[in-house]
């Protein structure tokens, strides 16, 4: 959208990939996100994992069946 800056379609190119199991050459079919990037999800427990998302993450998965059971992690992170 010129009038907004979202996006400029001269700045639009092809994707060119040749993977072992996919190959492409076609444009993107979907707009950029306003924040230009992907969000970043964070799965896993472990204490690298934990250390990792609470680092570099805006978003952690997390495994429970009721929120009693996920609070201490939720508090730790």
């Amino acid at each position: 959208d010129l009038e907004t800056g979202a996006y400029d379609p001269n700045k639009i190119h092809t994707i060119n990939f040749n993977g072992k199991y996919h190959s492409t050459s076609a444009y993107q079919q979907i707009h950029p996100s306003p924040q230009r990037t992907a969000v970043l999800f964070q799965v896993g427990s472990s204490e690298a994992g934990k250390a990792f998302g609470a680092k570099h993450s805006e978003a952690l998965f997390i495994g429970g069946r009721t929120p009693v059971g996920v609070a201490p992690f939720v508090k730790e992170m």
